[in-house]
């Protein structure tokens, strides 16, 4: 500022005024237009124009990245391999855990799947698969190495259970048994849903957490292997990370039991069983531009989150994917005094026919609007509908290409050391277990089952890690942003919703919020919403054919007699929704006994997360959505 510049004489305001008065006008007009952007992320609307930033699942170069999270990580769009060194973008962000970059040159000597930087670091030779001669490949035991697994030195598992010999002898558990206790859970399926495996007889309530994602055919491969036999060729392909461990098991090197219990039973073929995440961005940008309203009918908004998810479980920041919404509505460019309707999917990655129980309803309300059926022109009509199809879309990407077991996130966060990654669905506000004094998490009912230790510290490495904060995931924060009516227009885009439908998986189970017992202070369900949530539930359950489980979901002893129980669950996404919005929020957990064809033959936990074929995944899919419409069609304004 000049400083002959000072205080305007006090005569001049009246030759000041107009002035002011004509940019208070035109900024009327003009920061409606461009407003400003609220702090903190918010959800933005993708265009479908030609003027668009970037257009979602778009992929020049045919990488399997998409364009603009390339530059996100600075890799070039139109070049299949940036850095020149040889492998594939794709290849390198596959395998960023185990010292990949896609725009730092890299050198894999061994052809293991570890760079020859990553090795240097793990003190492994860079020219040896399996540096230690034990007979696993390092890639093996590093993927592994929560499982007691070391590369630099020799491990064994005597009784081929996928818990190392070292480690079962700290946990109690026995080497020479895999299944120490007796109680029909293997001791590698109860470590893995944080169970000691020499503790007291599991007896239910884990479905969830201790279902197995491997195929029959890996079963028996497994049981074979127990007895000496080989590993079979003709599964190489389903074990997680299959563009390395499908040549290494080609090799003298078989695969280890924790490797085979993580298979992916859902092999990277073409198409995929469940595609992944760049074609659902492609498949929700297509829908968006087919009912734009050019010229076809106009019901349709994609709108994306602008807070940046990050997938670095590799300890280094990395940007990861968009998290998309899609708005349906007869007019989806305002907000018209209709009720609004929010539906969830994939919260835990592995639960995958979630995101396409989510998509086929997209596709069922657009297409059967377009078609003037009158069933979907009523709900479009009279209901705001809001999805997010994929609620994590970093860890249904892990899931859907290199790991299918894989549950949470993939954000690193300090400390972790073995299991990376935050579980969504713990993670939201109400009943976090945070909000609980130490004393009180250690008494939890299902405590175990919600990322506490026995002594109510929090367990950083369990799968149903909640999280430091509540809200501590963009992910979450994504949620919350829609139901707060956080969007970057600075509209009120959202005036509150009153039903929600969150979906899981598996089990067939429909819930009302807080299916567990109410932990002190807290009240649980409002009388008066009691009998509303039943009716709703009840309406989903006709439909799906689903068990209609209100509030009983921890003492239930089994479902369609397959023995799964439930378990008390904190900080989740339908309690939260309801206690503090008081949203109708109801859950499902898709793929019944029915769906799946019955109970196992070897034991009752022995599931996968959702159809292993495209037909019947498709077939659930089209079963869940028939809830979906029974509770539009049922969920009215309070």
């Amino acid at each position: 500022m000049s400083t002959r510049e000072g205080p305007a004489p006090r005569h001049g305001i009246q030759a000041v005024l107009p002035v002011f008065l004509l940019i208070l006008l035109l900024c009327t007009s003009a920061c409606a237009r461009f407003p400003a952007k609220p702090a903190g992320s918010a959800w933005a609307a993708v265009t479908t124009d030609a003027h668009r930033a970037f257009t979602p699942g778009a992929d020049r170069d045919g990488d399997g990245i998409g364009d603009e999270r390339e530059q996100s990580l600075r890799s070039n769009p139109d070049a299949r391999d940036s850095d020149g060194d040889g492998f594939d973008d794709g290849y390198e962000d596959r395998l960023a855990p185990f010292g990949f970059d896609l725009v730092r040159a890299d050198a894999d000597r061994d052809r293991d799947g570890l760079t020859d930087a990553r090795e240097a670091q793990l003190h492994l030779d860079a020219g040896k698969a399996d540096s230690d001669g034990d007979g696993w490949s390092d890639f093996d035991e590093v993927f592994n190495s929560g499982f007691g697994f070391d590369p630099a030195t020799p491990t064994a598992d005597a009784d081929f259970d996928g818990l190392a010999d070292p480690l079962e002898l700290r946990l109690g558990s026995s080497p020479a048994k895999v299944d120490s206790n007796g109680d029909g859970v293997s001791d590698f399926q109860a470590y893995s849903a944080d169970q000691p495996p020499n503790g007291p007889p599991l007896t239910g309530g884990l479905d969830e957490l201790i279902a197995t994602p491997y195929s029959p055919a890996m079963d028996a491969a497994l049981q074979g292997m127990r007895k000496g036999a080989r590993f079979p060729d003709a599964l190489a392909a389903e074990l997680p990370y299959p563009i390395v461990t499908a040549a290494l098991a080609a090799q003298e090197l078989q695969p280890s039991a924790a490797l085979m219990q993580r298979a992916l039973a859902n092999p990277r073929h073409s198409p995929p069983v469940y595609p992944p995440y760049l074609e659902v961005e492609q498949a929700l940008f297509a829908l968006a531009q087919q009912y734009d309203g050019s010229p076809g009918a106009d019901i349709a908004r994609l709108f994306y989150w602008t807070g940046q998810t990050q997938d670095n479980c590799n300890q280094e920041t990395r940007p990861g994917r968009k998290i998309y919404a899609m708005k349906i509505s007869a007019n989806p460019g305002a907000n018209d005094p209709e009720p609004e309707v929010a539906f969830l999917g994939v919260h835990h990655a592995r639960e995958m026919i979630s995101g396409v129980a989510t998509v086929h309803l997209l596709r069922t309300l657009a297409d059967g609007y377009a078609a003037n059926k009158p069933q979907i022109r009523k709900l479009v009509d009279t209901r705001e509908v809001w999805v997010i199809p994929v609620v994590n879309p970093n860890g249904y990407d892990r899931a859907a290409i290199d790991n299918i077991a894989w549950r949470k996130n993939t954000r690193w966060e300090k400390g972790q050391m073995k299991f990376c990654g935050v579980d969504i669905n713990r993670n939201y506000a109400f009943d976090h277990v945070t909000n609980f004094p130490a004393a009180q998490r250690a008494q939890l009912p299902s405590v175990g089952n919600t990322g506490v230790n026995a002594d109510g510290s929090l367990n950083i490495e369990s799968e149903t890690y909640p999280g430091k904060a509540a809200f501590s995931e963009v992910e979450s924060q994504a949620v919350r942003g829609l139901a707060s009516s956080q969007f970057l227009s600075r509209k009120k885009e959202v005036d509150g919703l009153v039903c929600s439908l969150s979906w899981h998986a598996f089990s067939g189970l429909v819930m009302h919020p807080l299916a567990h017992a109410p932990i002190a202070p807290d009240i649980g369900v409002e009388p008066a919403d009691v009998g509303v949530l039943d009716a709703l539930t009840q309406a989903l359950a006709t439909a799906t054919g689903y068990r209609d489980l209100q509030d009983d979901f921890p003492t239930t002893p089994n479902v369609d007699g397959c023995g799964l129980g439930g378990y008390h669950s904190y900080g989740d996404a339908s309690d939260w929704l309801y206690k503090n919005y008081r949203t109708r929020a109801l859950s499902i957990e898709a793929y019944n006994a029915t769906e799946r064809g019955g109970c196992p033959v070897q034991n009752s936990w022995n599931y996968n997360f959702g159809p292993l074929d495209a037909a019947k995944r498709d077939a659930v899919a089209d079963n869940n959505v028939q809830a979906a419409l029974a509770l539009l069609r049922d969920c009215t304004a309070p």
